[in-house]
């Protein structure tokens, strides 16, 4: 038994060069009137302090989880 259904993705990668969020993602987020049934977003250069390169933990992972 096969069911087929369609969904709507939006995969999308940003590099925050260790910035905090300064606005809004919306705009980024949702492109069209009907939003995405999964968001797969990834980001890059999170946390360029070295208290990140050696614990692997880092404040701004939660401002960004928040900012999304």
């Amino acid at each position: 038994f096969t069911d087929i259904k369609n969904f709507k993705l939006l995969c999308g990668s940003w590099n925050v060069n260790g910035q905090s969020p300064q606005e809004l993602l919306h705009s980024w987020l949702l492109t069209d009137e009907e939003p995405p049934d999964i968001l797969a977003i990834g980001f890059q250069e999170l946390d360029l302090s070295k208290e990140a390169f050696i614990f692997s933990d880092s404040p701004k992972e939660a401002e960004w989880q928040q900012a999304v």
